[in-house]
């Protein structure tokens, strides 16, 4: 018997390779997400599935809300002739299903960057506060090392600690920041896909979204690095409460498209994760403080 884990990458050829010197095998794949990051799916036949939502209730993992930041209206620039529009929250809606453009530059603007930034800092405050561990953190997730290192200045600027690590750097520099990261002299940890599959540092707890996900496998594994229980702690305890803070003009609803194929229970999970549309449109400053220019959601615990 051969067994997989992070089995989604079994359509890969050297995975191939293996099952083809061993023709005999038994073969058990398992995996947390169903989608390698270029969109194919994991082969072979569902025998067991154990759903997220009784993995919460078991206490195995962490529970998870979502915060969507929406806009009210924002200031756009249009690449036709750079001429400045204001467009409204259905219109954010619709430009971050269908231009992949408008949502890079949605992600990767100054007033966003502060936007996310400050609500993130806010839900870490937030469950710092009800707790009492300041160890709790954010990390961030981001387009490419320029913007690693303009959510690094963002988040300096706002007053806590942050760095980046990177694919592009040396080991050794990875290595400083790793370390930073287990003696708690980091606030906020800011990658591009680089911290996924297999780490674990507990004390992530809110993961803020500055980056894009096409599709569902890379999204779930970046959530998951906040789902990690706080070791020697009550499951059930605030401590092990976790936050997703997104902006609705990225687009990220649309990558739970692709969980179709899942348990119902999952799909219900992970819609109320991400669908939480306020049912009044009280102006931002008369919600939870937020940056200016945003409604943001109140989060809905699953």
């Amino acid at each position: 018997m051969i067994q997989f884990d992070e089995a989604h990458h079994n359509v890969a050829d050297s995975w191939a390779t293996l099952r083809t010197k061993f023709p005999e095998a038994r073969i058990i794949n398992v995996s947390a997400t169903p989608t390698r990051a270029d969109g194919r799916l994991m082969s072979g036949e569902i025998i067991y599935s154990y759903p997220i939502s009784e993995a919460v209730k078991n206490g195995y993992v962490k529970r998870i809300s979502g915060y969507r930041l929406n806009p009210k209206t924002l200031r756009y620039v249009r690449r036709e002739g750079d001429a400045e529009i204001e467009v409204s929250l259905d219109e954010v809606r619709k430009l971050g299903e269908t231009e992949a453009s408008f949502r890079r530059s949605i992600v990767s603007s100054n007033e966003t960057l502060t936007t996310i930034a400050t609500a993130s800092i806010r839900k870490l405050r937030e469950l710092r506060g009800q707790t009492g561990e300041n160890r709790l953190k954010i990390i961030a997730s981001a387009l490419n090392m320029e913007h690693c290192k303009q959510i690094v200045a963002k988040y300096q600027e706002l007053g806590l600690r942050a760095d980046f690590v990177h694919s592009k750097l040396d080991s050794a520099a990875n290595k400083r920041v790793h370390q930073k990261l287990d003696d708690h002299q980091l606030d906020v940890i800011v990658q591009v896909r680089k911290l996924g599959e297999g780490f674990d540092h507990p004390f992530l707890t809110v993961a803020a979204v500055f980056s894009l996900f096409a599709n569902l496998g890379p999204f779930m594994q970046f959530v998951g690095r906040i789902m990690r229980i706080v070791p020697g702690t009550d499951p059930f305890s605030g401590i092990n409460d976790g936050v997703v803070v997104f902006h609705v003009g990225g687009n990220i609803t649309g990558v739970w498209n692709d969980f179709q194929e899942f348990a119902d229970t999952d799909q219900e999970f992970l819609a109320n994760l991400v669908d939480a549309d306020p049912d009044d449109e009280a102006d931002t400053d008369q919600r939870e403080g937020s940056a200016r220019g945003s409604g943001l959601d109140a989060p809905r615990n699953v």
